[in-house]
């Protein structure tokens, strides 16, 4: 077997031997796992109907597809897996028909099965075996609800399970190096991919002698990870370790959940084991008690689960993915429909599955295969509504997310400042202050995703200068440290503010002898403007570049155009003009030296690792002010916004951007800036740091101020809680 090279404490723990009290076989009804024998008639009945009978094709061609021979080079995962959710559609469709023919194929996978799974050579099984534990358990479980599973060959299959499910959690759980590293130091999809695992064969094979040590580990590990106290979700729902690693283990999870309730898992007790929890921060191992007595929570009725999977759709673009936040790719959930069956006030995430216009299919299948479970639990009819909420600001998650609509055209921007246990996970990524932006089906300003060619070190884009920070001498916050080894400060969201016109937050971090403070507002639900406050204790000027990376150039297509202090992103579908100002000089936008394969250029977002533009607005000063407007518009046709700088007074920088809906001024004033600003025929007056103003009146934000005159007229008044007053 392979082992990573790691060094680590390793320490002991024992499980409570206490027995669960489980029906007995014979009591049992057929199939209990992934449908029940009761909802037969329901199940026919949806052959032919729309949605469902898409889903039933794609049974059926799985059913149909051909098994997979192991190469014989130890204990095929790969082809025991395909063979797995092969069966398991075959086992679905001779239940459902009662059909023999189906059956011989479902029993044909037990019968090629080996169990000699400690050959396999890869050291994180644990997160590929879902489809063989969680597909091959259901498929023994739906064809012992039909007449053609002889009794002797059953128990064999059975036996088969039992022996790879004992064999996996002797490696993975018992073992300290294996648990230590895929486990204890993860607290992520490791452990709940690795207890879906367990949990099946626990929940078939109740008087399996092992059957209580898998389910009191698996099912302690989905009560503690999915509930508050095990940090992997925050209060308002945003997840440690990014959408991408959270829909990866969301497949498995949303599997081993509705057998659990299927199977009435929560009507038992079961005993705490805690061998596999997290002695570091901010876990502090627990709350775990060894051999405590616990009755199981299934998320599925969860208001906490559920706030996770709303973060998931907050995060949504036009067609349907995630972007790319920490490690990870553009990604589509598999499995968060299914949770309308459950928390019928989530049917949004059900018009979420059925709009998804980019891998259809992965939302069915990425992460485990979910069509059954498609199948038999989206609400009937299917459909429903966008959420009716817009933009969310999550400051203990560590997201400010804001968008004009739902639409396929929509305009998406996030701000990310993650502290405590947001950040203090393995996937996330040094990026307090990033931002990302799409519009009208482009990624214009990208989240360098997830490349890691040495899997001994940490992603080569994990790093500040992948993301769209402010970096000083050519650095932003502190290296990422291996494991548990956090490095770095937190960053905290502050300060946001929402109007019908206007929606303003604010992220804050420290890092080389500076707090940077950046204040991100979408304006009229079609553009941003970025605002950039930095202090620092260093005595001397220092080079200081405002980092952007484009969704174009090089390997990405479309084109990054540089012009002095304005760029352009220019795609198939969308455009992005950007004006950069600082108050400590003009900025002059220069592309970074371009090394193959390294950070900053190097992305990997789907498809593999490329390269994509990379511009640095470069002022060098002690504590420069920069001020960023960003205008996405579609490429057909031309801009109907525009940017112009205004004659802004001394240690401050001004834009007015002329629209078709009206012309806002926005108005960024460093320490020594005086409170008065003239052009034209108009004379602005504000003791704010920042300023955002509609010409005409109609909506404004000073932050840092109690007052706004536009005009010798007052427009903004009062003293605005942390320190942001919008009106109106």
């Amino acid at each position: 077997m392979r082992f990573p090279l790691l060094m680590m404490l390793l320490v002991t723990s024992c499980a409570c031997e206490e027995e669960i009290q489980d029906p007995s076989p014979e009591a049992l009804s057929y199939p209990r796992l992934v449908v029940k024998a009761e909802m037969k008639a329901t199940l026919l009945a949806r052959q032919n109907r729309p949605v469902f009978a898409d889903l039933y094709s794609q049974i059926e061609m799985r059913a149909d597809d051909e098994y997979r021979v192991p190469d014989g080079e130890g204990w095929d995962y790969h082809a025991y897996n395909r063979n797995a959710c092969i069966a398991q559609a075959s086992a679905f469709l001779a239940w459902l028909h009662d059909d023999e023919a189906r059956a011989d194929k479902a029993r044909q996978h037990f019968q090629m099965l080996e169990t000699d799974m400690e050959t396999h050579g890869d050291w994180d099984l644990n997160i590929r075996m879902p489809p063989n534990m969680v597909c091959g358990v259901q498929a023994w479980d739906l064809l012992m609800g039909t007449a053609f599973f002889p009794e002797a060959e059953a128990m064999e299959a059975q036996e088969k399970l039992g022996i790879i499910a004992d064999k996996f959690y002797e490696q993975y759980v018992e073992t300290e190096l294996y648990r230590w590293s895929a486990l204890v130091v993860t607290q992520n999809n490791h452990p709940i991919r690795t207890a879906a695992c367990l949990i099946l064969p626990g929940l078939a094979f109740p008087d399996h002698p092992e059957a209580k040590k898998w389910l009191d580990w698996g099912l302690a590990e989905y009560d503690y990870l999915f509930a508050p106290e095990g940090q992997y979700i925050q209060a308002e729902g945003g997840v440690s370790e990014g959408s991408f690693y959270f829909h990866f283990g969301l497949a498995a999870a949303m599997g081993a959940l509705i057998a659990a309730d299927n199977a009435g898992a929560s009507e038992a007790t079961y005993h705490r084991n805690c061998i596999s929890r997290n002695p570091a921060e901010p876990w502090n191992g627990g709350p775990c008690e060894d051999g405590g007595a616990f009755t199981f929570r299934n998320a599925l009725y969860s208001e906490h689960f559920g706030r996770a999977l709303d973060w998931s759709v907050a995060l949504r673009m036009g067609d349907g993915r995630r972007p790319s936040i920490a490690d990870g790719g553009l990604n589509n959930p598999n499995g968060s429909a299914l949770i309308a069956h459950w928390q019928p006030d989530k049917m949004h995430h059900v018009w979420d599955w059925q709009n998804q216009t980019s891998e259809r299919v992965r939302g069915t299948t990425w992460g485990l295969d979910l069509l059954i479970q498609h199948y038999a639990y989206l609400p009937e009819p299917v459909g429903g509504a966008a959420p009716a909420w817009k933009n969310r600001f999550m400051p203990e998650s560590g997201y400010a997310i804001f968008r004009s609509d739902w639409d396929e055209d929509q305009r998406l921007s996030v701000l990310l400042a993650e502290q405590g246990a947001a950040r203090l996970t393995l996937h996330d990524h040094v990026d307090g202050t990033h931002f990302l932006l799409a519009a009208y089906g482009e990624y214009l300003a990208i989240d360098t995703g997830y490349y890691k060619p040495n899997n001994l070190n940490n992603a080569l884009t994990a790093e500040a200068q992948a993301h769209n920070v402010i970096l000083i001498e050519g650095r932003g916050d502190a290296t990422k440290g291996l494991l548990n080894d956090w490095t770095g400060n937190d960053a905290y969201l502050e300060h946001s503010a929402e109007n019908e016109h206007l929606v303003y937050a604010e992220a804050r971090t420290n890092y080389r002898q500076s707090e940077i403070t950046r204040g991100m507002a979408m304006l009229r639900d079609r553009y941003w403007v970025i605002a950039d406050r930095i202090t620092t204790e260093a005595a001397n000027p220092r080079e200081h570049r405002w980092r952007f990376h484009a969704g174009a150039g090089y390997d990405l297509g479309g084109q990054l155009n540089l012009n002095g202090d304005r760029l352009e992103v220019v795609k198939e579908k969308a455009r992005l003009d950007l004006a950069l100002a600082s108050t400590s000089g003009r900025p002059v936008f220069e592309a970074p030296p371009f090394v193959e394969h390294e950070a900053p250029y190097v992305h990997s977002i789907g498809g593999g690792e490329a390269h994509h533009g990379v511009a640095d607005g470069i002022v060098t000063a002690q504590a420069p002010f920069y001020l960023a407007v960003m205008i996405p518009s579609p490429t057909e046709g031309e801009p109907d916004f525009s940017i112009h700088a205004l004659p802004a007074p001394a240690d401050s920088v001004a834009y007015r951007i002329d629209g078709p809906d009206g012309s806002d001024v926005v108005w960024l004033r460093g320490p020594e800036a005086a409170e008065t600003m003239e052009w034209e025929n108009h004379s602005l007056e504000s003791d704010g740091t920042f300023t955002i103003l509609a010409l005409d009146g109609s909506f404004g934000l000073v932050a840092r101020g109690t007052e706004v005159h536009l005009d010798e007229a007052l427009q903004l008044s009062g003293f605005g809680e942390n320190g942001v007053i919008t009106a109106p």
